[in-house]
């Protein structure tokens, strides 16, 4: 209850988020230490598809998964990869091969929600920079997550109010405060399961398993205590489904 509320089920249910942060672990890893753009391709998608094994066919998954496999085959074809690109051609994958899925809450809130990160954050973060001179990379980070929050909120908005009927006020809030403990906590359990299958330094994968364990104890703490504040979630009627349609609209227009 304190998940939906404080609006981080993205985080504990198997997302397109977690198999995000693997495959640019994966991208990074293969960039840095054996550069082929043939190898890279081979291992994104039998990567994808492993979890994907792992995971289950969900939408989300399926959405990312095609959008990491497109970014892997574009190096092929001496083509950058674009975002908004990779995630039309995931919808299109998913419609084609399975119709009904846009009638799929998970599907939509995932495709809008990324919509939102991949094409409107970086206009409106370029826009905040420019204005105001920000130079902090960590303040930036902030700003960028709070935007991602709060973009995706909205252009999730007609979806959680014809289903749901409320949109969590506190999301934006705890998504920042538990972004950089989620993140570590995952990558963490990652090196802590290669590390375990190694026979000499298998006993180091504890102390990345403990790391992992105090930064998921704290998000813990941290959903639970945001979810006791006095207001956390603000219910909507029906009707304001239209002005949340005219909203996003008018983002775009701007842009």
């Amino acid at each position: 209850a304190n998940i939906k509320t404080t609006g981080i089920s993205h985080v504990v249910v198997v997302s397109g988020m977690h198999l995000a942060i693997i495959m640019l672990a994966i991208f990074w890893c293969l960039d840095r230490l054996l550069y082929n753009k043939y190898i890279r391709c081979i291992i994104s998608i039998v990567s994808v598809l492993i979890i994907y094994a792992v995971c289950g066919f969900t939408m989300s998954i399926t959405r990312a998964g095609v959008m990491f496999i497109v970014a892997g085959i574009a190096p092929l074809f001496n083509r950058d990869n674009d975002s908004l690109n990779s995630l039309l051609t995931a919808v299109t994958f998913v419609l084609i091969f399975s119709p009904f899925a846009i009638f799929n809450v998970s599907f939509l809130l995932s495709v809008l929600s990324t919509l939102a990160i991949i094409w409107v954050v970086p206009f409106y973060s370029r826009l905040i920079n420019q204005r105001f001179k920000i130079d902090s990379k960590l303040f930036k980070f902030f700003i960028n997550t709070f935007l991602c929050c709060v973009f995706a909120i909205i252009f999730t908005l007609p979806v959680t109010i014809k289903l749901f009927g409320y949109v969590s006020i506190v999301a934006p809030i705890t998504n920042i405060v538990i972004s950089y403990p989620v993140m570590i906590a995952l990558i963490c359990n990652i090196l802590a399961l290669i590390i375990s299958a190694l026979p000499v330094i298998n006993f180091l994968g504890a102390i990345f398993l403990y790391i992992a364990g105090i930064c998921s104890k704290f998000m813990v703490y941290a959903v639970n205590s945001i979810a006791n504040l006095p207001i956390t979630i603000a219910v909507l009627p029906q009707s304001f489904f239209w002005w949340s349609v005219l909203l996003i609209i008018s983002i775009i227009i701007f842009m």
